[in-house]
């Protein structure tokens, strides 16, 4: 679906790098006029070379390498190394060709490109290796973030592809499940600026058909199914402005955006809790029709809607018993200007919680709070 443009980039991003040199050096493919996205991929590329020489050559050395005043010269050397490290035109042209495309798979279906990367060759993967092979894709930096934190809560040394894919999802939908319209379709942004290249208005459109595999990949099915609609009634594209606009009717319609998943087994260790994932202010919604709304709008009594059963279920299974931290949770959610607030603060709680977003008390709690701030729902 974006294949003519995918190869318009390799193209251009090859004159603009090496033009019709017979080699390049990596640090005048990082100096050149191309995707960031592209550049970090070609910098972890290098630094995996080196790091499996250097690995190789510490085995047969004789010498201490893990003295501190070896490990910063060698630092020092490696960096040196890596900048003036040079492709031969074949190679490098070789390898960007493949770097374009497997980015451009990536930015459009970021789950299902990472599963595929990651266990082509075997099905278990050590933290290690993953931390190092995901260097490699800058954009949607969230899915590492919160998977390395969730590994290091729970010390795990490595992963299969269905822990993995499993992780992964719930990672997403936790991230999606509380955001605007605006806010989800700016997660879009990579995308939208990566085939914008290398005009760089930020008024470009994408193809339906990139949007629907997008959402289709997240598990979004409602949002999926309104894309279609509008590509069967002719629409063939669509700029960010208008996703945004498209994603808050969806939002509006549900209440929150709703993941649907049917190819995840049941039980198992895979169905293991994931954080909620927080996000930062870059990507908030400054207006108050997007998921949020002034403060003082609707009366806000969430204790009222707490049932005295709910809420022993609540302090047990996500106050981990303690009724003074969940009645003082409650009373600072009650104080909130609005449900963005709100959410963000619950995010806070399932954190430091170790809470299960996906526990049948944790939608309930969201549930009640959610309802108290969209009274009419």
């Amino acid at each position: 679906m974006l294949e003519k443009e995918t190869e318009r980039i390799v193209g251009i991003i090859g004159q603009r790098s090496i033009g019709t040199a017979p080699s390049v050096a990596l640090k005048d493919i990082l100096a050149s006029d191309i995707p960031q996205t592209v550049r970090t991929f070609f910098r972890s590329d290098v630094e995996a070379m080196l790091f499996e020489e250097h690995r190789a050559a510490v085995k047969r050395s004789r010498f201490n390498l893990d003295h501190p005043d070896v490990r910063s010269a060698q630092s020092q050397l490696h960096s040196a190394m890596v900048l003036h490290f040079s492709f031969t035109r074949k190679e490098y042209l070789d390898r960007l060709g493949d770097a374009v495309h497997l980015l451009a798979n990536y930015l459009v279906r970021p789950q299902w490109t990472l599963a595929g990367v990651v266990f082509e060759k075997d099905n278990t993967i050590t933290l290690e290796a993953l931390r190092r092979l995901l260097l490699y894709f800058a954009p949607y930096g969230y899915l590492r973030d919160v998977l390395y934190r969730y590994a290091e809560d729970r010390n795990i040394a490595a992963f299969t592809r269905d822990e993995f894919s499993t992780i992964l999802w719930k990672i997403d939908g936790a991230y999606v499940k509380r955001k605007s319209g605006t806010e989800l379709a700016n997660t879009l942004l990579p995308l939208y600026e990566f085939f914008d290249y290398p005009r760089g208005t930020g008024k470009n459109s994408l193809p339906l058909k990139a949007l629907i595999r997008f959402f289709e990949d997240k598990g979004l099915t409602d949002v999926q199914s309104r894309l279609e609609g509008e590509l069967a009634q002719g629409l063939s594209e669509m700029p960010a402005a208008s996703l945004g606009e498209l994603l808050e009717e969806v939002r509006q319609a549900a209440g929150q955006f709703n993941v649907e998943r049917t190819d995840v087994k049941a039980a198992g260790p895979d169905d293991a809790a994931v954080p909620a994932v927080r996000t930062d202010g870059a990507d908030a919604d400054a207006g108050t029709g997007t998921g949020g709304q002034p403060a003082g709008r609707f009366p806000v009594n969430i204790p009222a809607a707490v049932s005295d059963g709910e809420k022993r279920k609540f302090v047990r299974r996500i106050f981990r018993g303690d009724g003074e931290k969940f009645d003082e949770a409650v009373g600072l959610l009650n104080r909130m200007s609005g449900w963005k607030e709100a959410s963000k603060h619950i995010d806070e709680i399932f954190i430091a919680n170790d809470v299960d977003p996906y526990s049948a008390e944790a939608e309930r709690f969201i549930e009640i709070v959610f309802n108290q701030f969209h009274p009419s729902r």
